[in-house]
C-alpha cells in the first residue's frame, strides 16, 4: 500500500477541514484498537462507495 501523509491532501472548503481535524482528533485520542480499526473501516467503505456513485454519474446519459 502506498504511504500518503495526511498532510499531503489539501482541503479547499473550510467546513470540510473543521469536520477532518474534529475525526482526527478522535482517532488521535483513541486507544480502542478495535474502535479504530472500525473508523478505518466505516471511512474506506464511504471512500468506496463515493468511488461507486461517482463512476456511475459519470456514465450517466446527459439530460434531455
Amino acid at each position: 500500500m502506498s504511504e500518503t501523509h495526511p498532510d499531503d491532501i489539501k482541503l479547499d472548503s473550510p467546513a470540510k477541514m473543521f469536520e477532518y481535524e474534529k475525526m482526527a482528533r478522535t482517532i488521535n485520542q483513541c486507544e480502542n484498537v478495535e474502535e479504530l480499526q472500525l473508523i478505518l473501516k466505516s471511512l474506506l467503505k464511504t471512500f468506496m462507495k463515493y468511488q461507486e456513485t461517482t463512476a456511475k454519474v459519470l456514465t450517466m446519459p446527459p439530460p434531455r
